[in-house]
Order: C-alpha cells, then structure tokens, then sequence
C-alpha cells in the first residue's frame, strides 16, 4: 500500500455522481476549491475529520471510501 491514502479519484467520482460542482462542495466543506482539487487528484491527502465531512457530504459512509481506496491500490 502506498504511504498516504489516496481517495480523491473516489471523492472526485462521487460528486459528479452527486451533481454537486467542484466550487459547490468546497463551500459546503469550508475548503478552498485549489484544495479540494488537490485532493481529487491525489496531491494532498485530507484529514480524518475532512474525510467524515466528505463522506456525509457525498452520502457514503468513511468506511465505503476508505474500501473503494483500497479496492483501487490493488488493481
């Protein structure tokens, strides 16, 4: 596994999925959109607390994007 986790590919799928724009979920989340599109391309990696805030945004559970990180590190 890598070092940090990476699950914007994750994150950045479940918000179009959501309909919700980049610009959109940043607000909600109280982030920069610079920062969220850091995340979403795997460039930074959010802290626990950003990833429940995500997770409840985006109606899935921590632990679903934590498995589908998972799922794609062993692909």
């Amino acid at each position: 596994m890598s070092e940090y986790i990476k699950i914007g590919k994750t994150i950045k799928i479940l918000r179009i999925k959501n309909g919700i724009k980049q610009k959109e979920l940043a607000e909600i989340l109280g982030i920069s959109v610079n920062y969220l599109s850091l995340v979403e391309n795997d460039k930074r990696t959010p802290s626990l607390s950003l990833m429940v805030n995500i997770a409840n945004t985006l109606n899935v559970s921590l632990l679903f994007l934590l498995a589908k990180e998972l799922e794609n590190e062993r692909k």
